[in-house]
Parts: structure tokens; C-alpha cells; sequence
């Protein structure tokens, strides 16, 4: 999926009146998060590139592959537009479903990948 794709489909879905760099920049925050929190810590991780976009990229790929990209972006740019516009209820529902996606990408993620071994560290 690309930005531009995740940004349509969820104008068509929740209709808003925020900029697009606004959803680009929660798009580069999701990523960033996806790749600190499960890609680099994982084998693997040095043949995929830190997420790096501007509103210019627009036709730039979002680090997760379908089937999980839908469930993952649009929930999550759902619920962003529901925080900012504080309407509780919707954001509540859009990180209920964001939350199961996720939770679906990041277990096929672990068996898909191995965790790379934790440094332990002893403080005396």
C-alpha cells in the first residue's frame, strides 16, 4: 500500500478536513514505530530502510505489506483524525481495529522472522 492509497481510502471512509501532510507525517510516525518496535529487532533487519518521507512521496510503499496494511494505516489514520477532533467513541472503535491488526502483522511478523538475541547487562 502507498501513502497516497492509505490516504484516499481513508478520506473516502472519514471524511476530514486535514492536510495531507498532516496524514503523511502520522503515516511516517506509524512506520518509524513499526520498524523501532518490530523490524530492527528482528533478523533481517539490515535489508530494510528506516522509513524517510515527506508529503512529496507520496507514491512512496508503507513498510507493511498487505494483507495488513489496510487494517494497520486507515484504523490508525482513523483514529488519529478522531483524537484531533475529539470524538472519543470513533477513536476508541479505530484503535480497537487497529489494535487487532497489528497485533495480526506483528505475530506473522515474529514467525516470519527471528528475534535478534538480547545484549544481557548486569548492574552492581
Amino acid at each position: 500500500m502507498t501513502i497516497a492509497e492509505a490516504i484516499d481510502l481513508t478520506d473516502k471512509l472519514t471524511p476530514n478536513a486535514y492536510e495531507e501532510t498532516d496524514k503523511v507525517r502520522w503515516l511516517l510516525e506509524m512506520d518509524r514505530l513499526i520498524y523501532n518496535d518490530l523490524v530492527a529487532t528482528h533478523e533481517g533487519a539490515d535489508n530494510v530502510d528506516r522509513p524517510e518521507y515527506t508529503a512529496a512521496d507520496i507514491a512512496a510503499t508503507l513498510l507493511v505489506p498487505e494483507p495488513y496494511a489496510e487494517d494497520i494505516y486507515v484504523n490508525f489514520l482513523q483514529a488519529k483524525i478522531a483524537q484531533q477532533n475529539g470524538e472519543d467513541a470513533k477513536y476508541n472503535k479505530a484503535v480497537l481495529f487497529y489494535n487487532d491488526g497489528y497485533t495480526r502483522f506483528a505475530k506473522a511478523y515474529n514467525a516470519a522472522h527471528m528475534p535478534l538475541p538480547v545484549n544481557a547487562h548486569f548492574k552492581f
